[in-house]
């Protein structure tokens, strides 16, 4: 009985060994797509709104100077001393048609320069298609790139040069803040006025002001009327920018001022207070969470991964464009809808999904934060 258990354990080694030696070394095991477990966040439907914090300083205006922003010559006067004033009422027009004169040519330059980027763009997308086909040498694209940005750069800095002069042109109307008396006049018709000397002292009773010091980055940014939110504590006063004090020097600050009909949170002069300048918004877009954005070299155009419900549920890769980033989450323009649900998560994570792959999602839903 030994000799026949010891016959079978021989052949079955021997028919084992063929086997293996028989066998593909270059086959490999199946692979096994395993879903990825991942957060979500929900796409809602509202408005970004994009803003500035800042802290501000309070001020009372009894006593109201009112200077000129720019030199130049004096077109037209308000009333003289003892005389009225109403709110938003004339009281200093300066020449600006230089000013102007520079605008028109620079509108000029910057079509010019539009029509020069559009085809720069066009010529890209063009030597982009020949790549793909082999006709052409990356070196060759590389070249074209480098034109095509130059041309959107020369946009770019033509339209902060009309900016920059529309808020100086701007300046050259200068209007009561409120209603009041007037107290001195410094100047006549015809005169030549600069930067910081007083024209106009005013007296007004009552009222507050907020000054907020702001770059000039985010100057250009700002209108007159603009809105803001005056905040102490859990109080917020909404109200509107009155005037603007840009900087000429872009390595200095401007200034913003907010009158009111009383001091805010009837406050002491030279309180600080938190101040949110609002600096743009995009209403009835769709937003997303920033953690739903895949990480690019191309900070407005990026991807987002759609969750495709279904038994598996499966990922989409959604191309979408950033409108603006602001407090709500990000306003997007792309293939998603209200209630889509989108991956969140790390960069690093968001790189290694892929179109098609399966998914599992938490039981805890995120939401835009």
């Amino acid at each position: 009985m030994k000799y026949i258990l010891l016959t079978i354990a021989v052949i079955a080694g021997f028919f084992l060994t063929l086997h293996l030696l028989r066998r593909d070394p270059t086959e490999q095991p199946k692979m096994v797509n395993i879903p990825w477990a991942l957060h979500t966040a929900t796409a809602t439907q509202g408005t970004a709104t994009e803003i500035f914090p800042a802290l501000g300083k309070v001020q009372s205006t009894s006593d109201i100077t009112l200077a000129p922003q720019i030199s130049g010559t004096v077109l037209s006067l308000g009333p003289r001393e003892g005389g009225r004033v109403k709110k938003d009422g004339l009281l200093v027009q300066i020449d600006t048609r230089e000013l102007v004169s520079q605008r028109d040519a620079l509108k000029s330059q910057l079509a010019g320069a539009e029509n020069a980027a559009k085809n720069a763009t066009t010529e890209y997308n063009r030597q982009i298609e020949l790549k793909k086909n082999g006709w052409i040498a990356q070196s060759v694209i590389d070249a074209q790139e480098t034109k095509k940005q130059t041309a959107v750069a020369t946009v770019s800095a033509l339209l902060n040069q009309i900016k920059t002069l529309d808020i100086k042109i701007a300046y050259g109307t200068i209007t009561a803040p409120l209603n009041a008396s007037v107290i001195k006049r410094t100047a006549e018709v015809g005169d030549t006025v600069f930067p910081g000397k007083a024209i106009y002292v005013l007296s007004a009773h009552g009222g507050g002001r907020v000054v907020i010091p702001v770059p000039l980055s985010t100057l250009v940014k700002v209108r007159p009327a603009s809105p803001v939110e005056i905040i102490n504590g859990d109080k917020i006063i909404r109200a509107k920018v009155t005037r603007i004090n840009p900087s000429l020097d872009s390595f200095a600050m401007g200034s913003l001022e907010i009158d009111l009909p009383n001091r805010p949170f009837n406050l002491p002069d030279g309180s600080p207070i938190s101040v949110n300048v609002i600096t743009g918004q995009v209403a009835q877009a769709i937003i997303v969470a920033p953690d739903t954005l895949t990480p690019s070299d191309n900070p407005d155009q990026r991807t987002v991964f759609r969750i495709r419900e279904g038994d598996p549920q499966t990922l989409v890769k959604t191309p979408v464009k950033i409108l603006l980033c602001g407090r709500e989450g990000c306003a997007v323009r792309g293939n998603l809808s209200p209630g889509d649900r989108l991956v969140r998560g790390h960069g690093s994570i968001l790189l290694r999904l892929r179109d098609g792959d399966g998914v599992i999602t938490s039981v805890k839903e995120g939401a835009v934060q």
